[in-house]
């Protein structure tokens, strides 16, 4: 009849399944079923190759559906009311209803942890609340993280970003603005990566200049300490305070004291130290231009050889010679005085007169004469004694 409402569980007719002693219960009534159907419409019950579901013509408007995959669609799910703990669970009587805190707290944890149970989610400082520190163990909490070994922090970074460890460090690159212990050792220790520097390597300390130049190295040997400068134009300076004093000591005990300040260079005793000795001699003393002498000031020595008109050793002070005329030698120098003498002695033995004949402020004359008594040139020695201003 037209407009007829069919009823899908009575209107239907329905054939019993076999009786239930058989093994198989009926099984081979649905062996080979492509999709079975319960009901119709909104009220229906269906199974096909996209899997079980209920209440909708079509799988994907099912208000309840399980794919092939095992994936789960429901719009409520009530598991009933549990009394007691969770753990109660395993009883197999009583069952808790999840909230949809409990629900999104499983989402999350699910979602931070990897198959194997690892966390692959970051810690986030303000959310984590303050825990007390384990006898032993590791805390992470919003003070930072701390290690404990029985009752005693061994390592910790908290959270303004201060670090401690109290065993060692190994690391192929650090960087930090500053590194406070007691020891730290490595291969190679550098002030700069470039530019100016100093680099700490093995037994060596190597000084850079701004240009990034090599120009000292400090070395330790099993009984030696070497400054070497390594470029051609390396210096060295000590340079003391205004008050200080640059000393040389001896087995701990200063022996000479160079003291900038009051001006003067001496050993920290009186008359302990000699200034060189018969083996090793000073080449020249000097004291603004003086040579001193127990306690007196000496004349200044200077010595010079003409040789063919030309002066060939003078001793390192600027003397020079004019053979103005036959037999007569103009040597000229720098001392601006006249307190000083000269004495000449010939090179050959036809000399028979050899005299300085004049003596000024800068300069002197020598006059040479041979056995004949008449003038001619000749090679002469010639010493000078320049007395204390």
């Amino acid at each position: 009849m037209p407009n007829e409402i069919i009823n899908p569980f009575t209107d239907i007719e329905s054939r019993p399944l076999e009786d239930q002693s058989n093994v198989r219960y009926g099984s081979e009534f649905f062996r080979k079923v492509n999709e079975l159907q319960v009901g119709m419409g909104s009220s229906v019950l269906r199974v096909d190759q996209s899997g079980l579901w209920l209440g909708a013509e079509r799988f994907a408007d099912a208000p309840f559906s399980v794919d092939m995959q095992g994936n789960v669609t429901a719009t409520s799910l009530s598991l009933g009311t549990l009394a007691g703990d969770l753990d109660d669970i395993a009883d197999g009587t009583t069952y808790k209803k999840a909230t949809i805190n409990e629900v999104l707290g499983a989402s999350y944890a699910y979602g931070g942890l990897n198959s194997s149970g690892e966390i692959i989610k970051g810690f986030l400082n303000s959310q984590l609340s303050t825990k007390s520190l384990p006898t032993n163990g590791v805390r992470v909490d919003s003070n930072g993280i701390y290690g404990r070994k029985a009752g005693s922090t061994t390592f910790y970074i908290d959270n303004a970003g201060n670090a401690y460890f109290t065993g060692s460090i190994a690391s192929a690159s650090m960087s930090a603005s500053t590194i406070t212990g007691s020891t730290i050792t490595g291969t190679t220790l550098s002030t700069a990566t470039s530019g100016q520097r100093v680099v700490l390597f093995s037994p060596l300390a190597s000084y850079y200049n701004s240009s990034g130049t090599l120009i000292a190295s400090t070395y330790a040997s099993s009984d030696a300490f070497l400054m070497k400068g390594e470029t051609s134009s390396s210096s060295f300076y000590l340079d003391a305070g205004s008050t200080g004093v640059v000393a040389f000591l001896y087995n701990g005990t200063i022996r000479i004291m160079a003291d900038y300040a009051n001006r003067y260079f001496a050993p920290v005793s009186g008359g302990t130290i000699d200034l060189g000795n018969i083996v090793g001699q000073w080449r020249d003393f000097w004291v603004s231009r003086d040579v001193i002498y127990q306690g007196m000031t000496q004349p200044v020595i200077y010595f010079g050889r003409v040789d063919s008109g030309s002066i060939t050793d003078d001793n390192n002070v600027p003397f020079s010679v004019n053979n103005s005329s036959t037999g007569v030698y103009v040597i000229t120098h720098n001392f601006g005085h006249q307190d000083y003498a000269v004495q000449v002695t010939p090179r050959a033995s036809n000399v028979k007169n050899i005299t300085v004949s004049s003596h000024a402020s800068n300069s002197f004359t020598v006059r040479v004469a041979n056995l004949s008594d008449a003038l001619e040139d000749n090679d002469f020695y010639f010493t000078v004694f320049e007395y204390p201003q």
